[in-house]
């Protein structure tokens, strides 16, 4: 797999939990039906902050021990692990899911003219909603973790490379709820949003299984 890629498959694994409902999304929804269209993206500046400390951390972290080919390997099998059953999960999820929020957190809130303090509390907004998120630091323990470890093979552009995938599904994700919300747009609606889901599910498989199949070599 050379560095496009790793950019596509972050994309793609990055698409696939960024579509999940969770905090974000809310923040996302509620904001911009109050600040319009750039609601989307300045929440993920402030997730992209988070994220950057996050993949540097684990760059840094993992970097001795992953000199050892049965840590580097462990790693990949739990991350394997994990695709399964987060794809598990995406594919469960696709059968309800649903981008309405319900009335009282959507008409509660008073359209307000564009500005740049608050978007800035949106960005901070988007932070704390990805801090705060248990399916987010378990992702990262497993899966970003596994990644960080493969891409590490490339020199520091690897990583760079995987977090310019990643962040880049997140932006274009939720760049596009907003978009739908600000327009009123009929197209993008919940069988469009479960079918979505539920191809980035069985993504996830495959890509599960790619990483087991790394973790048991490594261990040959």
């Amino acid at each position: 797999m050379g560095i496009l890629g790793l950019i596509s498959t972050a994309f793609l694994v990055g698409l696939s939990g960024a579509m999940g409902p969770g905090s974000l999304l809310v923040v996302v929804v509620t904001d911009t039906v109050r600040r319009g269209f750039w609601a989307g993206p300045a929440a993920i500046a402030g997730h992209a902050a988070v994220e950057i400390a996050m993949v540097s951390l684990l760059g840094v972290g993992l970097g001795k021990v992953l000199a050892y080919e049965q840590v580097l390997g462990a790693v990949g099998l739990l991350g394997g692990a994990m695709l399964f059953y987060f794809g598990y999960g995406t594919v469960k999820t696709a059968r309800t899911a649903t981008l309405s929020l319900p009335a009282n957190e959507t008409d509660a809130r008073k359209p307000e003219a564009p500005g740049g303090r608050g978007l800035i509390s949106t960005a901070v907004a988007g932070m704390a909603a990805s801090i705060s998120n248990p399916y987010w630091i378990i992702w990262w323990a497993t899966v970003g973790a596994a990644y960080v470890a493969t891409s590490a093979s490339y020199g520091p552009i690897g990583p760079a490379a995987f977090f310019a995938g990643h962040i880049a599904a997140d932006l274009a994700w939720y760049s596009l709820v907003s978009l739908a919300i600000a327009t009123g747009t009929r197209f993008f609606n919940d069988k469009v949003y479960r079918g979505i889901l539920f191809v980035c599910g069985m993504f996830l498989f495959l890509f599960g299984a790619y990483f087991l199949k790394l973790g048991i070599e490594s261990f040959l």
